[in-house]
């Protein structure tokens, strides 16, 4: 089932790319070799994309606050996180 037929027609949204004419032919070959609609293939792609990226952020993020813990745990003061 594709992505847009799972969503309800009130909660979708467009999206609009410009992709050079070489671009946008292998995003409709690899959609195709995949089975799916280049709809399809692009959402999901740049969704597992985004997630990759936005995890990492994340886990950037708590590093950091961690890091800033030990330190004020060193230091024996007070900690405030910082986000």
């Amino acid at each position: 089932m594709s992505l847009e037929e799972q969503l309800p027609a009130q909660t979708q949204t467009r999206l609009w790319l410009r992709l050079s004419a070489e671009h946008k032919e292998r995003i409709e070959r690899a959609a195709a070799a995949t089975g799916q609609t280049v709809n399809s293939f692009a959402s999901a792609e740049l969704l597992k994309r985004a997630d990759e990226i936005l995890a990492r952020e994340e886990s950037r993020l708590l590093s950091n606050a961690a890091r800033e813990y030990k330190q004020v745990e060193l230091n024996g003061t007070e900690y405030q996180l910082s986000l």
